[in-house]
This record gives structure tokens, C-alpha cells and sequence, in this order.
């Protein structure tokens, strides 16, 4: 009787520390769409997250890439490609309790700098 409670316990502790590990992993789902604003495929993603844990991807066909496991955290993504000359990186957070869907669109991006700063990106480089 004292082995099998012994093991009873020993299973709930693992069980327990499964649902906490679980419970604080993330999934991001990300796309990468070029200056055109159509999939560019065959980009390499890094993930570094703020911990210093690093995934490299690469962009599919449809310019989507996905990776699970993640902790849940600040993560960099660095987008580079040698045969384009990309090298373009930015910040996002990562939650364990809603969707992580990315859309890097260079497209926009550009679109952004020609418009030039905001009136809110104007006041906080007067401060």
C-alpha cells in the first residue's frame, strides 16, 4: 500500500508540473509579405526571446512560418535574406492566453517611412 501511494503521488507531481509548463507556452504564427505586399518566401526568421533562447525559421511558399514551444515573453524577430540584402528585425510580445499572429509587411512599412513621423513621433522626439 505505501509503494502505490508513493507512486499516486509521484504521477500527480508530474501531472501538476505538466499543466504549469504547458500553461506558459506560447505559439506564434507570422507571415512576411514584400515590398508589393505579396508572400516572400524563403526568409529566414530568428526568434531570440528576451531569456536568450534563439529559433531560426524559414518563410514557406506563402511567406507564412510557425513555431511552437515558445515561453512566453519579449521576443526579437531579425528577418534576413543575403540574396535581397534584408536585414530588418523587430520587438513583440508574446501571451500564452490569446493568439500570436505576426504580419511583417514591407509593403506597409515603406509606406510608413515616406508619410514620415506622427505627430505623437514628433512630440516624443521634441521631449
Amino acid at each position: 500500500m505505501k509503494r502505490l501511494t508513493g507512486a499516486l503521488i509521484t504521477l500527480a507531481a508530474i501531472l501538476v508540473c505538466a499543466t504549469i509548463a504547458s500553461a506558459q507556452s506560447a505559439r506564434v504564427n507570422g507571415q512576411v509579405l514584400d515590398k508589393d505586399g505579396k508572400p516572400w518566401a524563403g526568409i529566414t526568421v530568428t526568434l531570440k526571446s528576451d531569456n536568450g533562447r534563439t529559433y531560426t525559421l524559414k518563410t514557406d511558399k506563402d511567406g507564412r512560418f510557425t513555431q511552437i514551444g515558445l515561453t512566453v515573453g519579449l521576443y526579437t524577430f531579425a528577418l534576413t535574406d543575403q540574396a535581397s540584402n534584408l536585414n530588418y528585425s523587430e520587438q513583440h510580445q508574446l501571451q500564452s492566453d490569446q493568439d500570436n499572429n505576426i504580419t511583417i509587411n514591407f509593403k506597409t512599412l515603406i509606406e510608413t517611412q515616406k508619410a514620415g513621423p506622427t505627430a505623437e513621433q514628433q512630440k516624443a522626439q521634441a521631449d
